[in-house]
């Protein structure tokens, strides 16, 4: 329950795992000394207050698997920045989500997604769970739902969904 600014970890180039959600940290922009810390695995920024566009340099991440930035007020463009990202394995956020195509986890809760799904959700192949609960989606289930060859979960309560999912229950 950290308050105040958020102090630089810019010294500890050798993290691999960096939490600092559950803290009440004043508002504060990605700083570009997180670019530095190349050797992260796990990047969750949870509800810390985060806002604004995030830099380039913030992407250096080339390590990361997961990454949580949900809960806060980024904008910007994300999608040609996340292709640096080439070992993320789940990522909660938004919709902009590139060509990443070793996400396993796409989680998009009360992200203020509205409008119908977009049929890019569905080139995600390797995805296992896909969760997009708490948006303003309307209109009909894609038939592309069925790309997703691996999908074992698929929450879509508190969105305006209608159609049918046909399923082979012989594979289970």
């Amino acid at each position: 329950m950290f308050t105040g600014s958020v102090p630089s970890l810019e010294s500890f180039s050798n993290l691999t795992y960096l939490s600092l959600s559950g803290n009440n940290f004043d508002r504060w922009k990605p700083p570009d000394w997180f670019g530095k810390l190349n050797k992260i695995t796990l990047l969750r920024l949870v509800d810390v207050n985060l806002y604004g566009e995030i830099s380039s340099s913030f992407f250096n991440q080339n390590q990361v698997r997961t990454l949580d930035l949900s809960r806060n007020q980024l904008k910007g463009q994300l999608p040609s920045l996340l292709t640096n990202l080439q070992n993320l394995e789940s990522f909660v956020l938004s919709d902009w989500f590139g060509k990443l195509n070793k996400i396993t986890l796409l989680r998009l809760v009360d992200v203020n997604l509205y409008g119908e799904i977009p049929s890019s959700f569905f080139n995600q192949t390797q995805v296992r769970t896909l969760d997009l609960s708490r948006n303003q989606l309307k209109g009909q289930l894609p038939s592309s739902l069925t790309n997703l060859q691996n999908l074992e979960s698929f929450v879509l309560f508190d969105n305006t969904i209608s159609g049918t999912v046909e399923v082979d229950l012989s594979l289970y």
